[in-house]
């Protein structure tokens, strides 16, 4: 066959594709985000066309003379070389080699002090847009000093609406005489810019939750836009109908793998093993989401300005979304944790009176394997969907061309298959969606069961549900993920992690020079540990102490102490007295009674208010007390020392009176004393008065 003979028959069933697509339609969840092929003025999705046209052509000519095509621009290239022309759904700008930024006019938008002046529509007039000298973290001075002609910004309104995307055309310039009048303060300069785009939608709120520094809601003012294919996915294209194209691109790499020095900038910040410990109440949970929030999502920063209170509910909210989309996972070791809850092991399935045996992952198997998935792949996604089809329909039959079976599905991480020319009764085959991952990741294991199933399957997913081929994805995000481990000196950690705990050490991590691959029990295949995972434990030093944690775990983890802060305390006033001094006091005592490891921490005060009596009656009745009970083993005349007498009463115990046993040669205690709690503190100011030795201090003096 000659090639315009091969063109011509591409075209004929390309033609036959589109008429069969005018006829039946298509699923829209194909549809192209950036490109269509037009024709007879009708646009058709690159993808869609192209699959359906291959079926047509595979039934005139063999297989080996259809190309291989992973979509996107290779397919959008094939199917202009035949004649069918691909549009862009966007204006495209390139940029070339310049950067993009994100710029904030948000204080100008919403201070009263600014738009009482209407400075905003003031500036927008006169393609002006302006930042103070001495914004925060760098960015007035970048304004100022580097920002250049030629460079690119979109505009953002804080993180409620969009402005224009726009080139800069100046360098510093000051502000109108007028403008500089109303604004009444030194410090505020301008450049002048040009319109590129204006944004089709500037209502933000579907990105309220996006804190990514360089979009919106991000807690930045100037900010580069590294990504532009993910800006354009998730900016540009939706709400300017643009599509960026940068020379930047070529920059990064173009397929994502295990690199040295692809991870060298993301690990050099935070330890891949951490573990923070102290005593109870000395901030270790919030820490811990704090840190994972910083490694899973670096681009969210902080202006220093902001505060503490809202600085802690955007980490909460942050940490809450990365754990509901699996990029942070919560465990607890506990003393019955094993090999195989963590790693993986054997469960029993009983289906029709039939007792199967899967290999079950474990909380840190499946992260690893999850972590290794390209964040653009959608593999998780179009997985979902076919679970839930086989929920609604009960099962799906697959034809490969060599074997034909049923696919069922009833939860968990295992698909059931039931071959058609099966003789058994009721067979039913497992095939592991972690198997399903492997293959497609094109890293199947040793002795992977039914991989004839599984690719079965996978194949089914390309061809019906628009899997975008693993090894297609170019220049894609590496997201970290991190495993929190509470209380993991509470398990024991060499049976836990088995012979993996040499897999975690950085220089051990899949891509790195001395990388290692053990070949797990169960499932006979091989594993190693990505090097964006993330490992981050807590420690309670009350229970246990750091020196008697194990060895190899020790040598494999950074620590970080976490002790009480009273300093954190000392605005938080009462009658004569502020809770720096009071657990100041409490602490000084217990070191000299135990030891530092069995201080109580700040938090158990943290969130009270001066003069707050009943929420610190509170604190003591329900935290520190039973703290110090469980400390001491009761020994309540170590705690009176603590304490004193405003908590601790003595009872004493000659009235007692032990009854008569003539056989008994115990010599009767002498007179001892017994000390027992209060039970109503009525007047906590004056109890804890005593405990710091001050005299009372009614609150008429001074």
């Amino acid at each position: 066959m000659t090639e315009e003979e091969y063109n011509l028959a591409w075209k004929k069933s390309i033609e036959k594709a589109i008429e069969s697509l005018d006829i039946n339609g298509w699923d829209r969840y194909y549809n192209s985000s950036i490109y269509d092929v037009s024709y007879n003025g009708k646009l058709y999705p690159p993808k869609v066309v192209f699959r359906e046209a291959t079926e047509i052509f595979a039934k005139d000519f063999p297989q080996e003379s259809i190309p291989s095509l992973s979509g996107g621009i290779p397919t959008n290239k094939f199917l202009e070389k035949i004649g069918f022309p691909v549009k862009s759904k966007y204006l495209n700008i390139d940029i070339g080699d310049r950067p993009i930024f994100k710029f904030s006019m948000g204080d100008y938008f919403k201070s009263t002090r600014f738009t009482k002046f209407n400075i905003v529509e003031r500036l927008e007039k006169l393609n002006l847009i302006s930042m103070h000298s001495a914004t925060k973290k760098g960015q007035g001075i970048y304004f100022t000093n580097n920002l250049k002609i030629g460079d690119y910004v979109y505009i953002t309104y804080g993180k409620d609406k969009l402005g224009p995307l726009c080139k800069i055309t100046s360098e510093i310039i000051e502000l109108p005489d007028d403008i500089k009048k109303d604004i009444d303060e030194e410090g505020y300069q301008a450049r002048s810019i040009k319109i590129i785009a204006e944004p089709i939608v500037n209502n933000t709120i579907k990105l309220s939750q996006d804190k990514r520094a360089w979009l919106p809601s991000g807690y930045s003012t100037l900010y580069e836009v590294a990504d532009i294919n993910e800006a354009n996915k998730v900016l540009f294209n939706k709400y300017y109908k643009v599509n960026i194209s940068s020379e930047r691109l070529q920059q990064q790499p173009l397929e994502w793998e295990y690199e040295e020095e692809t991870f060298k900038i993301i690990l050099s910040k935070h330890p891949l093993n951490k573990i923070l410990y102290g005593p109870p109440g000395t901030g270790k949970t919030y820490n811990t989401k704090e840190l994972a929030v910083q490694i899973a999502n670096p681009d969210l920063i902080f202006d220093d300005e902001i505060s503490t209170y809202e600085k802690r509910k955007i980490v909460n909210e942050e940490y809450e979304n990365l754990v509901s989309n699996g990029q942070i996972v919560f465990s607890t070791f506990h003393q019955s944790m094993s090999y195989e809850d963590f790693i993986e092991g054997i469960k029993p399935e009983t289906n029709n009176g039939d007792v199967t045996y899967d290999v079950v992952s474990g909380v840190f198997k499946e992260l690893c394997e999850k972590a290794g998935i390209k964040s653009s792949s959608n593999f998780e996604e179009v997985l979902s969907k076919f679970k839930q089809h086989l929920i609604d329909n009960e099962k799906v039959t697959i034809n490969t061309g060599n074997i034909e079976f049923d696919v069922y599905y009833k939860g968990g991480k295992t698909f059931k298959i039931n071959p058609k020319d099966s003789k058994n009764k009721n067979p039913l085959y497992p095939a592991s969606i972690e198997n399903i991952l492997k293959m497609y990741q094109n890293t199947p294991g040793e002795g992977m069961y039914n991989p004839s199933y599984v690719k079965g399957i996978l194949m089914h997913l390309y061809s019906n549900y628009g899997l975008i081929k693993y090894d297609s994805i170019q220049n894609d995000e590496i997201k970290n993920h991190i495993l929190i481990i509470d209380e993991i000196n509470r398990g024991n950690v060499s049976q836990i992690f088995g012979e993996l705990i040499t897999l975690l050490e950085e220089d051990k991590r899949l891509g790195n020079k001395e990388a290692l691959e053990v070949v797990l029990p169960y499932s006979k295949e091989k594993f190693g540990v990505p090097p964006n995972l993330y490992i981050i434990g807590t420690m309670n030093t009350a229970d246990r102490s750091v020196e008697a944690l194990d060895t190899a775990l020790r040598r494999r983890f950074s620590f970080k102490e976490l002790m009480p802060q009273p300093h954190l305390l000392k605005n938080i006033e009462f009658n004569g007295f502020n809770l720096r001094e009071v657990l100041e006091a409490i602490n000084n005592r217990v070191e000299i009674l135990l030891d530092r490891d069995h201080t109580i921490g700040h938090s158990y005060f943290i969130n009270i208010k001066s003069n707050d009596t009943k929420a610190l009656t509170a604190a003591f009745k329900n935290c520190i007390i039973p703290l110090l009970q469980e400390y001491f083993y009761h020994n309540y005349e170590k705690i009176a020392l603590i304490l004193g007498e405003g908590f601790v009463t003595v009872k004493d115990t000659k009235d007692i009176h032990f009854a008569s046993f003539t056989k008994v040669t115990l010599e009767k205690p002498d007179v001892i004393k017994k000390f027992e709690f209060i039970n109503e503190i009525n007047d906590i100011e004056k109890a804890i008065a005593s405990l710091l030795n001050k005299p009372v201090t009614l609150q008429n003096e001074g």
